[in-house]
């Protein structure tokens, strides 16, 4: 299998175990079988509390060919990125996951994108800023240019390089959380995420596809992200929680 260390895994360790023996041998020309500290592989690090310290002793005692991996961030501290500086880094998003293609070229004719979300009350930090990653996925880096507070929620407008308009409507639920992320235009995508997973439906002139659900873990997702290389994932993780920090201001 590939090369995974996972010392640094706490209770991410069994389903990153599980991903490494499932990923072909395939996806990482040049990479061990074992997993030994400081050897050249994937280096897994926990996304509980702390996790931007426990990355820095882990790749302390790697070597340059390692990449590193952390599993579902609970927290993005500011201090995130110069941690690695520009060093790539793949981060597991179960709730966030790359658009399929046929998806991706619709969307790249957006007009607008719409995205609500229905946070929950004991994650609703986390559940925001997936959402602002959904908008960014549809339309590019996102910058708040208006947000409005009620006790209803949150209501933004979110500007982007191409001139596509994104807005955000989010609130509290009691419910079952859930993300819809649209895009207007002649051909629309839409993308529904509650805690069963991730739906998304294209819809042309011709009528409506509803594409197959990516069966794939996030885990194994990411870390075959990791094991090619060149994963922006770390970036995209902070440019989401500085959106959402700055739209959490004054609520």
């Amino acid at each position: 299998m590939i090369g995974v260390d996972l010392a640094s895994a706490r209770g991410s360790a069994d389903r990153f175990r599980v991903a490494a023996i499932e990923l072909p041998l395939t996806v990482g020309p040049g990479r061990g079988r074992t997993a030994e500290p400081g050897g050249a592989g994937v280096v897994v690090v926990d996304g509980a509390d702390g996790w931007v310290s426990r990355l820095r002793d882990a790749l302390a005692g790697s070597s340059r060919s390692t990449s590193p991996l952390v599993a579902e961030p609970v927290s993005v501290p500011a201090e995130a990125l110069d941690v690695l500086g520009a060093a790539e880094c793949a981060v597991e998003r179960e709730r966030l996951r790359p658009l399929p293609e046929q998806a991706s070229r619709a969307a790249a004719a957006a007009r607008a994108v719409v995205v609500e979300a229905a946070l929950p009350t004991d994650a609703a930090a986390e559940w925001l800023r997936d959402a602002i990653g959904w908008g960014r996925v549809l339309a590019g880096p996102l910058a708040p240019s208006a947000c409005t507070h009620s006790s209803a929620g949150v209501l933004a407008l979110l500007a982007t390089p191409h001139g596509v308009p994104v807005t955000l409507l989010a609130g509290a639920t009691s419910g079952h959380p859930a993300i819809v992320a649209r895009t207007l235009g002649e051909q629309r995508v839409e993308v529904r995420v509650d805690p069963r997973g991730v739906d998304v439906r294209v819809a042309t002139a011709d009528g409506e596809l509803v594409l197959p659900r990516v069966r794939e873990s996030a885990a194994r997702a990411a870390l075959r992200r990791a094991v090619h290389g060149g994963a922006t994932d770390l970036s995209d993780l902070v440019h989401d929680e500085r959106v959402r920090a700055v739209l959490s201001e004054g609520n």
